[in-house]
């Protein structure tokens, strides 16, 4: 493989593992082009981390899945031909197209499956590995397929990848959302009603507030804080679905935010320090208002796996 094919590869697995865009790519391929007209050219990879659209570390994942592309290029090539093993080459030649075709098919139905229904599918490694190797597959197809059919062309061997990319990719989508069900039952069991009870404590504060310092710390201690530990708690308790596994920890954090402010805020109406309940005070709101934006990404988590919302 020469430099161009190498530089070719690097920037086609680099945006694939979404490192850099295809606009960044066309962009670093410009500024090689200057360079090469002077004789200074340097590899893809130089520009793209010369313009911070790469990291040592991603640099080093994409050099990684290159050689291993490479190398399986290599092997490829360095097998026996027809001459050598005119007894058994078809057969293994089959056997390989079999192997290719049925995990190909296999990843697309997992790249498919992951990034419609799991939180993490597009970045999570069975999908990213999967996805290296349907590329190794692609790249490798059209001479996997010429050494059975040798007077097959790159577009039909194209057109083949491409029925068996929609062939792995519908029974992915069609096949459904196994946590839908999981889904609905936590959001109405436990979330709801948790938030649902944060956003009415907020807005009983501002009606105790008006009553007094009696009346407010009277609220804090006998009303807010002990919902809030009993939410926490059966937060604990809650089978958490994956998709919904982030929301509900940063829920729960927040919870648990909540319940700290609140043992804060009685201490300082307790020994009269204004200033300390005030600061106290504006750190619940701000914490509310993180609540509030995790609720929304948690309801369109929950949209994006069919779930629907009545008056939303």
């Amino acid at each position: 493989m020469n430099d161009q094919e190498k530089d070719k590869l690097f920037g086609a697995i680099g945006v694939s593992m979404g490192f850099f865009t295809q606009k960044d790519l066309a962009n670093a391929l410009e500024n090689q082009k200057i360079d090469e007209a002077i004789g200074a050219k340097k590899p893809i990879g130089a520009y793209l981390l010369q313009e911070r659209k790469l990291n040592k570390e991603q640099v080093a994942k994409i050099l990684t899945a290159q050689e291993q592309i490479i190398a399986k290029q290599n092997q490829e090539t360095t097998s026996p031909t027809q001459a050598d093993k005119p007894a058994t080459l078809n057969n293994d030649t089959n056997a390989w197209l079999l192997v290719n075709t049925l995990v190909f098919i296999y990843n697309s139905y997992v790249i498919t499956f992951n990034t419609l229904y799991v939180t993490d599918g597009i970045t999570s490694p069975h999908t990213i590995i999967g996805l290296l190797v349907n590329i190794a597959i692609l790249l490798s197809f059209p001479d996997t397929l010429r050494a059975s059919w040798p007077n097959i062309t790159n577009t039909v061997a194209y057109g083949i990848i491409a029925v068996l990319t929609i062939g792995g990719s519908l029974p992915g989508y069609y096949s459904g959302n196994p946590y839908k069900k999981e889904m609905i039952e936590y959001f109405n069991t436990f979330y709801s009603e948790s938030y649902n009870t944060v956003q009415k404590k907020m807005g009983s504060i501002h009606d105790e507030a008006q009553k007094g310092d009696p009346s407010l710390l009277k609220f804090f201690r006998y009303n807010l804080k002990p919902e809030l530990e009993m939410h926490i708690l059966k937060a604990e308790q809650s089978e958490i679905p994956e998709p919904l596994r982030e929301g509900h920890e940063e829920f729960v954090q927040g919870l648990k935010q909540y319940k700290t402010l609140t043992d804060d805020f009685i201490r300082s109406i307790e020994t009269q320090n204004l200033m300390s309940a005030k600061a106290t005070f504006e750190g619940i709101t701000e914490n509310y208002e993180k609540m509030k934006d995790n609720c929304n990404h948690v309801e369109e988590v929950c949209k994006r796996n069919g779930l629907v919302f009545e008056n939303k």
